[in-house]
């Protein structure tokens, strides 16, 4: 997800090396760092939707984790009966 969010702006903003100014016949219009942003926010966002619901899950996970209601010796040493 960082690689992304790192990618997008440097794709906007990386010097071209294009030398050929022509439009029709040189480096084009130069539309390729817009369309690769897009493509590396697309892939962000599809990286942050996972992580936001996992996330919210495991939160939930702690919060409603069970607690030991007894702790009782055994023949290994204790153990936790819920």
């Amino acid at each position: 997800m960082a690689a992304f969010l790192v990618g997008i702006p440097t794709a906007l903003f990386l010097p071209s090396t294009c030398r050929d100014p022509d439009p029709d016949f040189g480096c084009g219009e130069g539309y390729g760092r817009v369309y690769g942003s897009i493509m590396l926010a697309a892939a962000a966002v599809v990286t942050v939707i996972p992580t936001i619901v996992y996330g919210v899950r495991l939160d939930r996970h702690w919060l409603d984790r069970p607690v030991p209601r007894r702790v009782a010796l055994a023949p290994g040493g204790l153990t936790l009966r819920f």
